[in-house]
This record gives C-alpha cells, sequence and structure tokens, in this order.
C-alpha cells in the first residue's frame, strides 16, 4: 500500500507528545473469533493495511513494515512477537 498511519504516543511520565508511523495496523481486541474491530477518525483515509487478530495468518506479509499492534490480549500479544520476525518495526 501507499500512505502510512500516523500515530500520536503521549508519555505518561512526562506528557511528551512523539508521533510515529505505521505501514499496517492490526487490530487485536476481540474475543477469539468473534471480531469487535473499532472505528476511530481517519481509519476511513488510511491507506496501510487494517486487520482484525481473526484474520491473521502469519507475519510475512508485514516484511519490512512498520506495524501497529493494537490490543494486549494474548492474540494481541502473540501476533506482535510473531511481526518482529518480519517487520521492520512493531509497536
Amino acid at each position: 500500500g501507499g500512505g502510512a498511519w500516523e500515530v500520536d504516543v503521549v508519555d505518561g511520565a512526562t506528557g511528551r507528545t512523539e508521533t510515529q508511523s505505521f505501514d499496517a495496523v492490526a487490530v487485536c481486541n476481540g474475543h477469539y473469533a468473534l471480531p469487535v474491530t473499532p472505528s476511530w477518525p481517519g481509519l476511513d483515509v488510511f491507506r496501510g493495511e487494517v486487520m482484525h487478530s481473526v484474520d491473521y495468518d502469519g507475519s510475512k506479509a508485514w516484511a519490512g513494515k512498520d506495524v501497529l499492534v493494537v490490543g494486549a490480549r494474548a492474540s494481541g500479544t502473540d501476533i506482535a512477537r510473531e511481526a518482529t520476525r518480519h517487520a521492520r518495526s512493531v509497536t
């Protein structure tokens, strides 16, 4: 794809904001096979890849990309760990 997803991250301790750029976004906040995908401003114009963990089939497609994983339950942490094998960066 073309475009990147710009995410503003606020450090809770210092209050400083940093903007990070991602080529793909994995949404991992559903419960097993019942996907729950949130909507947020800008999602409709994001030109990168957005997928739910229920559709995940390996991290090779993210080779060389900057990946943002949203969700920290079992599926999110498993996908983030696997993504580090191929992605340029994983947040």
